[in-house]
């Protein structure tokens, strides 16, 4: 009897480790226009990448993320991380974002305003946020005599001769 040589595979059963998310640090809260740091730390075998998703429709990677939100409300952070083989974590936190309100960058009235005569104020304002700035920014006139008016510019008229004093509301959505 003849033996042939015989080959013998060995198959190692693949241990792919998980990844485990560590640390997950997101700002609880922020305003429109600020600048918000998240950051975490990972393990797990191989090389690890870091992938953010901040709930806007915007990404970004590393181990320590920046992001600008430019409108207000609440937004689910998401972080993957992944090694070389592929193995993955995700975790999520929320996020609130408050609406800055716009400012007045410019404000026209006149000094001296003879009873009768028409008079024209106007303002120009501003907002962090753009998606505020094109919704439209609104503006309110209250002129200290029970009249009002609206619009970056209005016209008003007092009837009686005496001292008023008028305001200025601007608000955004």
């Amino acid at each position: 009897m003849r033996l042939l040589p015989a080959i013998i595979l060995l198959l190692a059963a693949c241990n792919v480790s998980a990844v485990t998310i560590d640390t997950l640090s997101v700002p609880g809260s922020g305003s429109e226009g600020d600048f918000l740091s998240f950051s975490a730390t990972a393990s797990g075998p191989g090389a690890l990448t870091f992938g953010w998703d901040f709930g806007d429709g915007a990404t970004g990677s590393g181990s320590v993320a920046s992001h600008v939100y430019s409108d207000n409300g609440t937004y689910t952070v998401s972080l993957t991380v992944t090694n070389d083989a592929l193995a993955t974590a995700t975790q999520s936190a929320t996020i609130s974002i408050i609406n800055v309100d716009p400012i007045v960058d410019t404000l026209v009235v006149p000094a001296i305003v003879n009873a009768g005569e028409l008079f024209t104020v106007s303002s120009t304002a501003s907002d962090v946020s753009p998606d505020d700035t094109s919704a439209g920014i609104t503006y309110g006139w209250a002129f200290g005599d029970g009249s009002f008016g609206s619009g970056g510019s209005t016209t008003g008229v007092y009837s009686a001769a005496g001292t008023y004093t008028g305001s200025l509301t601007v608000s955004d959505k």
